[in-house]
């Protein structure tokens, strides 16, 4: 059933998958940004930079380029990871380093859940609202 649920999303949805990235990096950048800010502390300089970079070059990218989009996303979510992690040694994370990724969570896991909805395994899909407002919302 889950198969046949991704087919159906592949053959209605593929034409809006690069808008829907683009979205999704659009929305990493806008958490990286928040991981920059002076009441993060323990990021190293070295990722900072590499963050910043990342960052600039996302501002001009042709986010009609499905390959590069994925590419940033990866690249960037992976400097993300790197941050969170080191962060949080020895101990806990920062309420501002929390409340940054718990919001980015929050607005990734709804976008998810409209994207997915084809599937029909969502309790609420109901609810959700249609692929197309939650793009023309990006």
């Amino acid at each position: 059933m889950l198969a046949i649920g991704h087919i159906a999303i592949v053959a209605d949805q593929w034409r809006e998958a690069a808008r829907y990235e683009a979205g999704s990096l659009r929305g990493l950048v806008s958490l990286a940004k928040k991981l920059m800010a002076d009441e993060i502390i323990g990021i190293e300089v070295e990722t900072r930079q590499r963050l910043a970079d990342v960052i600039a070059r996302a501002s001009t990218i042709d986010l009609s380029d499905l390959a590069l989009v994925e590419a940033l996303i990866m690249e960037l979510g992976a400097l993300v990871d790197a941050v969170i992690l080191s962060c949080g040694r020895p101990g806990p994370l920062s309420p501002a380093l929390l409340d940054a990724v718990l919001s980015y969570g929050e607005g990734q896991s709804h976008r998810e859940r409209v994207w997915f909805a084809g599937t029909k395994l969502d309790p609420d899909v109901a609810e959700l609202e249609a692929i197309s407002d939650m793009l023309a919302a990006d």
